[in-house]
């Protein structure tokens, strides 16, 4: 993991032109919040127009954050391109929506020059990509992720938190870096963007397993197995694929998985919690609709991924992928996920 420091000096070129949040759901509200004691405007997108008039008139996002006050230089949008002259864009909708997001952003003319900068966790179910590969293979924009440990409503009330902004040029991560970060918003700046997105994606597919193991009831002690068996695997795999092992030590890696596994209101981990007590039927149904848990999208997207690397040992994330989508029976799956070695 590549940790890089800098010194905060304004951009009033780009304070002037403002940042661009696309999705103003949970995390991009939380995220225009985090940013706003920094820039002059935000621009929010949401597709729905009820969003956008909230933001704009009643200064809130009742169906996303319920509660919590936006100032009046963060702009709802529901087109597009209103927020194709931002200096920075980042993208915060859900995964498998970006591919079409990219598309639209393309017939609008958005500045090659832009840097996008890629908020949205997890593995496409059609492709096996990480959506940071997707986003790169689509514009023609310097791409960024960024991961870490950060629910939205802790963010929105501006309690302190840290996240990993990974990107391939060093000189453009610290300008970013210098631009958005706060102090209660912290940049750990990285040169390992696949490592960083391998973190970002499985941590969620492990926090299903770890709510799973909790509601069969095999309490606290299987879920650390879990928990530190589904590390080493991610760290694995980031070797493998030519990330960075150590990379998965940052806030994207451990510290992500930390507070996704181990939170109440972790909704990977409430998924999974609701599956092992038999709420939520399994095998899951390949075109599933329920509450929105990433985790579950990502275990529907685990055998395209593994088709792209058929070389990977994976027995513990085949194990979850296997618990949520066949028929295997779930005691056999449970023994599986804490016999790993």
């Amino acid at each position: 993991m590549s940790i890089l420091t800098s010194h905060p000096k304004e951009h009033k070129n780009d304070l002037q032109r403002g940042i661009g949040i696309i999705g103003a759901g949970a995390f991009g509200t939380a995220l225009a919040l985090a940013l706003a004691p920094r820039m002059q405007t935000i621009h929010l997108y949401s597709d729905l127009v009820s969003v956008e008039r909230a933001i704009n008139y009643l200064h809130l996002n009742p169906q996303f954050l319920p509660g919590i006050g936006l100032p009046p230089h963060c702009i709802g949008h529901h087109k597009l391109e209103k927020l194709s002259d931002c200096s920075t864009l980042f993208l915060s909708v859900p995964a498998q929506g970006t591919r079409a997001v990219c598309g639209d952003l393309q017939k609008h003319h958005l500045s090659q020059k832009t840097p996008v900068i890629v908020c949205s966790k997890g593995i496409e179910i059609s492709s096996g990509q990480f959506i940071g590969e997707i986003v790169a293979s689509l514009l023609p924009n310097p791409v960024f992720v960024l991961s870490g440990p950060s629910f939205a409503q802790e963010i929105s009330r501006g309690l302190p938190t840290a996240v990993t902004l990974a990107g391939r040029n060093e000189k453009d991560i610290l300008s970013l870096q210098s631009k958005i970060e706060t102090s209660a918003f912290r940049i750990e700046a990285c040169l390992d963007p696949l490592g960083v997105q391998i973190g970002g994606a499985l941590k969620n597919l492990l926090a299903v397993g770890a709510g799973f193991l909790l509601g069969a009831g095999l309490g606290e002690d299987a879920r650390a197995v879990l928990v530190t068996r589904g590390f080493q695997e991610m760290r694995k795999i980031a070797q493998e694929l030519g990330g960075k092992a150590e990379t998965l030590l940052g806030m994207s890696g451990l510290g992500d998985l930390l507070l996704t596994c181990m939170s109440s209101t972790s909704r990977n981990t409430t998924f999974g919690l609701r599956v092992a007590r038999g709420e939520i039927p399994t095998p899951l149904a390949q075109t599933f609709s329920g509450p929105l848990a990433e985790g579950a999208l990502t275990a529907m997207a685990w055998p395209k991924f593994k088709d792209r690397f058929p070389h990977l040992d994976t027995p513990l994330f085949t194990a979850l992928y296997q618990a949520l989508y066949t028929d295997r029976p779930i005691v056999d799956t449970l023994q599986a996920l804490l016999s790993v070695t």
